[in-house]
């Protein structure tokens, strides 16, 4: 909790979440979409470049499966969230935080905002849509609000020169929440 009460910027947030980030997800062989962390990878041959392994970014960062948990009118989909949001502050309770209730509520709001950024498990299952190759600098240019060279160097990518954007419109809309969201939000 010291580690995440330290970030004083941008920067060092995005050094914290490329450190967080694991090979985690398995879109190919498992389905496996999957990650509490902002962003998954998932290496792999790539799919529009035969022959070059890769590692692919998938998008993540929400403690429950998926987006339409936090987004279908579904009752049971609301009870899900209700009892997911009370699970929350009875972790931030267990781990000495004061007004836990609150924290869980500003924890759950940014996950709602982070799985509206999110695309479909539709669009996940479309590998064709998935087979996007972006550059190191093209991060910058197409998802501006992370600093990516902090990112890329505590996820331990930054030698990398290609990697598969699966999830293209998620990786831009999760950067620019980044950018929009006040670093208590990511605390």
């Amino acid at each position: 909790i010291a580690r995440f009460d330290a970030i004083a910027d941008k920067a060092a947030l995005s050094k914290i979440l490329g450190e967080q980030t694991r090979a985690d997800v398995d879109p190919l062989n498992a389905t496996d979409f999957n990650t509490e962390n902002l962003f998954g990878i998932f290496v792999t041959q790539g799919l529009a470049t035969p022959g070059d392994v890769i590692p692919y970014v998938l998008q993540g960062g929400l403690g429950l499966p998926e987006r339409e948990y936090y987004l279908s009118a579904d009752p049971k989909m609301a009870k899900i969230r209700t009892e997911y949001q009370a699970y929350i502050a009875r972790l931030l309770t267990a781990a000495g935080q004061a007004d836990a209730a609150a924290k869980a509520k500003r924890i759950y709001d940014l996950e709602v905002k982070i799985a509206k950024a999110h695309v479909s498990r539709e669009d996940s299952e479309d590998f064709a849509k998935s087979s996007g190759v972006w550059s190191k600098a093209d991060f910058a240019k197409k998802a501006p609000g992370i600093d990516w060279s902090a990112y890329l160097a505590g996820a331990g990518l930054d030698g990398a020169s290609k990697f598969g954007a699966y999830h293209a419109a998620a990786i831009t809309g999760l950067s620019a929440l980044v950018a929009s969201e006040p670093l208590d939000a990511w605390k």
